[in-house]
């Protein structure tokens, strides 16, 4: 997928990139979720010396504490119960780039562990005494106010300092103007030619739609949009009244009421979750966070509702 965009405070970021691919510096790349982290993260390793050498991918929200530990960085026989000497990633990305999302859900553990490698290159599995050393470069990103978390103590200082060498901003896709629409007929392109389907292209009326919309999902939620046009459309042109149509689809699993059966709480409940897990791509912590609910709390709910 290609970087796309005019907007200039976008192609600003983009121009960061490109320059900081030019480097082994430290990358941190920050955004609102579905503002494009991970294609960012993934053209600053293309662009790069290290193209032709691995690209790992870690969501630090999906692993906690020690589990995160051994991930990174591997354990010895016998660290702790059930342990099997194993290679962590960094190990196994030697030479090329470690991709760490969702960075801000680290433990302070590994926080400091993190630390010591960026600074020195060295490292130790879980229950060794030696020390390793590797050559990683590392990008790591965040939808959350990483300098808040460093003010409420909740994110080492030296650490983020280390990891934002070079900070990457993207801004949201509804201060991007008319890269909307640039972004829409891509997507329809792109879309149609992977699913072997004649093209198809907005009405201008359809493209107004598009620009008025809030967009709170980002790129991410266009390109599904795109996507549910692609499929369920045969028409070669998406009118207003079609693009609408599977819009308020969307709104309307949100907030509908139907008067002819009002709906129970339980209902209302699992709809809701399932409109957030939609929207936040069936990542079960930034759900949480959305809804200020614990990670425990969330998956309690999915369980009573059959999520």
């Amino acid at each position: 997928m290609r970087i796309v965009g005019e907007d200039k405070t976008f192609r600003a970021e983009v121009e960061k990139a490109m320059r900081a691919a030019s480097t082994d510096r430290p990358v941190l790349i920050t955004g609102e979720t579905g503002t494009g982290k991970d294609l960012f993260a993934r053209h600053i390793h293309a662009w790069s010396k290290r193209r032709n050498e691995p690209f790992k991918v870690v969501s630090c929200g999906n692993l906690k504490g020690e589990l995160l530990e051994v991930e990174l960085f591997g354990s010895e026989r016998g660290a702790f119960t059930g342990a099997v000497a194993k290679r962590g990633l960094v190990e196994e990305t030697d030479g090329g780039v470690l991709f760490l999302n969702e960075i801000d859900l680290i433990s302070p553990t590994v926080q400091g562990k993190l630390l010591r490698f960026v600074e020195e290159g060295r490292f130790r599995r879980v229950g060794e005494v030696k020390d390793r050393e590797v050559d990683v470069r590392l990008i790591t990103a965040t939808n959350a106010d990483l300098r808040g978390l460093v003010e409420e103590g909740r994110f080492r200082r030296d650490l983020y300092h280390r990891l934002g060498v070079i900070e990457i901003h993207l801004p949201p896709l509804r201060d991007r103007g008319d890269d909307v629409i640039l972004l829409a007929r891509y997507f329809l392109e792109e879309i149609c030619a992977s699913q072997g389907v004649p093209r198809k292209r907005l009405a201008s009326e359809a493209e107004s739609v598009l620009l008025s919309h809030r967009w709170d999902g980002n790129v991410r939620e266009l390109k599904n949009l795109m996507e549910r046009l692609v499929v369920l459309c045969d028409e070669e042109v998406i009118t207003k009244d079609m693009l609408l149509e599977h819009m308020e689809l969307r709104e309307k699993r949100k907030v509908e009421i139907r008067f002819s059966k009002i709906p129970s709480l339980d209902e209302v409940i699992e709809e809701y979750l399932r409109v957030v897990l939609e929207e936040m791509g069936g990542k079960k912590k930034p759900a949480a966070r959305a809804i200020r609910i614990s990670l425990n709390r969330l998956k309690r709910l999915m369980e009573r509702h059959g999520i």
